[in-house]
């Protein structure tokens, strides 16, 4: 009955319309009831394979690129553009304009505890990403229709999830009232968290107080003036924004732009007058003219959220980009540009002067220059030892054809001889030594600098005992750089009584275990972090044995070294393979005493910075070692006024060093269930890399 009465009125509705103009107030009503609605307010249920996705948050652009998502990782997009060539006013020439067409997160929502959301669209296709507490996303299609002719003024909304997990149950979609228009969107995060503070930092704006900086007088000023807001994520009561901690600017010269040349920074503090952000970088005189820009903007909060507001020529020539769910985003926020003029700029690189090394055994000879062999075994201390001191006079920043900005960095490497010798198959010893200025000037100076060799590194016979100066890299103030490499400077000198090649310690420190005292924590409850971390004679190990991977490893001479390769019982593993855990894996067998574990350092990563490496926040712990248990342990709180992310987190990170200097870095990989860590192996001298997966399982705490 309802389907003959409603065509029926509205035959009659439009027939009242024709050619009856006296009645012209009723016909402009009868007309809005035919109108239909551009805008539509949608009521909708979100769950994943059946479960509500409560207190989720959905994103909406609209559908001019596709959006796709992954098991762990929301995209914003492909990357793509679209370039249009018209021709210009010059005969026979063309002008190129790109147009991104990459989506802008117009619209959110955020679901309540059983799923249910209500939001705002006009008519049209839409992109979506919905991101769940469980830090896992889904990007789904959106399409808003109108319905049919009538007075309910009902449309429709069809949904159309990625893999078919995330389901979007459409309840109704009403007319919106008049007046009534698409709400703005939060800030966008890759994984939505219900506690704590995950949004970082937006940037609305940046200007400059002037567009014009004359350095002829020998220096001027560029004020930096940005507006910027606390990100907000939604209603949850748990969500309480921490607050904005830091900003800072750097400004890119006309070379930086290009890929390479000198930056400038400048501090920003909040102006509570202005309300902006404003703080200013001073340029001297022998920087680049031209056209400048303020090419970063990055802003901290007090939880530990960062945003980078970057300068991305691929992404962007005009405006700002900043990673998301390992997508570069265009902010659409111009980059502001300024010209400078009156400079002369630096544009050579610093020469080195003369350059000497000396020694002094602890306790013992000293020798300036170096002449003899240092005898290491004649040092008083109890471990064995010699400090070796890099010199150089006469180091100078001449300018080039402009103004000399002076020597900002220099720093040497003393190589062991396994190290620079090409046809040895051990690593050796590799130690940096930074220089400073101690005489004159940076542009015309003195620069020195030490390091200490101990009686576990290489050096004991003539051939394995012989060190050589294996390069110095100076740079000046104006990004001008130079390396001398071992050959050039030709400086050496031998150490004895420390360890045979076999016996020198080239190993790093052995990650055995790690755990957490406690499963979950609320705020301000202190837990320990346990590591059995060892430093052993050789690369015996009981923890490196799932996946040793051979595949893309990398030489410095262009060659593949094997080297490496996880052997059980008699069999080679290859990638993707797992062996039985706890069994024994041999390379480079060394008998040296070890030097020791110097420092233990983990960081611990949010569950946004699980999801996406360029987002979320950390927390780094020391540990210290606990000579009753002979393990390195850290205490640490999640502070209440931090308001840090809620949910698990993991120690993503895990560094160790030993007293020689020898480092290892253990880490999550994204695949692999276990830490990872990259392992440096030589092979008829060539440097090569080989990525390898221990059998220790993530160590982590939930935060309440």
């Amino acid at each position: 009955m309802k389907k003959i009465i409603l065509p029926s009125l509205i035959a009659f509705l439009l027939a009242q319309c024709v050619g009856v103009k006296k009645n012209s107030n009723k016909d402009e009503a009868t007309l809005l009831l035919l109108i239909q609605p551009k805008t539509y307010q949608v009521s909708a249920n979100i769950s994943n394979s059946g479960a509500a996705m409560a207190n989720s948050m959905i994103y909406f652009s609209k559908a001019t690129t596709s959006t796709t998502s992954a098991s762990v990782r929301a995209t914003t997009s492909t990357t793509t553009s679209t370039t249009t060539t018209t021709p210009t006013t010059t005969t026979g020439s063309t002008a190129t304009t790109t147009v991104d067409t990459s989506p802008v997160f117009e619209t959110s929502a955020q679901t309540d505890d059983k799923g249910n959301v209500d939001f705002v669209l006009t008519v049209g296709d839409y992109q979506a990403i919905i991101t769940g507490i469980d830090n896992k996303s889904q990007a789904c299609k959106i399409k808003i229709e109108n319905g049919d002719i009538g007075l309910s003024k009902e449309g429709k909304a069809t949904v159309t999830c990625e893999d078919g997990k995330v389901k979007v149950a459409v309840i109704k979609v009403s007319g919106a009232l008049s007046g009534v228009t698409p709400s703005s969107s939060i800030s966008f995060v890759c994984g939505f968290n219900p506690k704590g503070d995950t949004a970082p930092p937006e940037l609305t704006s940046v200007e400059l107080e002037s567009d014009k900086v004359d350095l002829s007088s020998g220096s001027g000023k560029v004020k930096v003036k940005a507006k910027l807001a606390e990100g907000n994520e939604g209603t949850a009561t748990a969500k309480k924004a921490s607050g904005i901690k830091s900003v800072t600017a750097k400004l890119f010269s006309p070379k930086r732009i290009s890929g390479s040349g000198y930056s400038a920074y400048a501090t920003l503090t909040l102006n509570s007058t202005s309300g902006l952000y404003e703080g200013e970088a001073t340029l001297t005189n022998f920087v680049d003219n031209g056209t400048w820009n303020v090419g970063i903007i990055a802003a901290r909060d007090i939880a530990g959220n960062e945003r980078q507001y970057i300068f991305d020529k691929a992404k962007s020539e005009k405006n700002y980009s900043f990673n998301g769910c390992g997508q570069k985003i265009d902010s659409k926020i111009t980059i502001p540009t300024f010209e400078v003029t009156g400079s002369s700029p630096d544009t050579a690189a610093p020469v080195l002067g003369t350059v000497a090394l000396s020694s002094q055994i602890t306790g013992g000879a000293a020798q300036n220059p170096i002449t003899t062999s240092i005898d290491i075994s004649t040092s008083t201390s109890s471990v064995k030892e010699a400090v070796i001191t890099v010199t150089v006079t006469g180091a100078t920043d001449a300018g080039g054809s402009g103004i000399a900005s002076g020597i900002s960095y220099m720093d040497a490497r003393l190589q062991s001889y396994s190290w620079w010798q090409t046809g040895s198959n051990y690593l050796g010893n590799a130690i940096y030594v930074r220089l400073e200025l101690i005489e004159g000037s940076a542009t015309n100076g003195t620069f020195k600098g030490s390091a200490t060799i101990r009686s576990f590194a290489e050096g004991s016979t003539s051939a394995d005992g012989l060190w050589k100066l294996g390069g110095i890299w100076v740079t000046d103030k104006a990004g001008n750089s130079l390396w001398t490499d071992k050959t050039t400077l030709n400086k050496s000198f031998t150490i004895i009584n420390a360890s045979t090649t076999a016996n020198a310690d080239f190993y790093a420190p052995e990650l055995k275990s790690i755990s957490i005292d406690k499963t979950d924590v609320n705020f301000d409850d202190s837990f320990t972090i346990t590591t059995d971390v060892a430093d052993t004679a050789s690369e015996t190990t009981t923890a490196d044995q799932n996946t040793t991977s051979t595949t893309g490893t990398t030489s410095t001479s262009g060659t593949t070294s094997t080297t490496g390769t996880t052997t059980t019982s008699g069999t080679t593993s290859t990638t993707g393979t797992t062996t039985t855990s706890g069994t024994t894996s041999t390379t480079s067998l060394n008998s040296a005493t070890p030097s020791g574990v110097k420092s233990v350092n983990i960081t611990l990563y949010s569950p946004l910075k699980l999801l996406d490496n360029t987002l979320g926040q950390t927390k780094t712990v020391t540990m210290v070692l606990n000579t009753s248990t002979s393990k390195y342990e850290g205490t640490t709180t999640f502070p209440a006024a931090t308001s840090q992310e809620g949910g698990l987190w993991k120690v993503g990170l895990i560094e160790v060093v030993d007293i020689a200097g020898n480092y290892r870095v253990y880490k999550l990989t994204e695949g692999y269930s276990y830490y990872t860590y990259v392992k440096l192996t030589k092979t008829d001298g060539d440097v090569s890399s080989s990525f390898n997966v221990t059998n220790i399982s993530p160590a982590s705490v939930t935060r309440n």
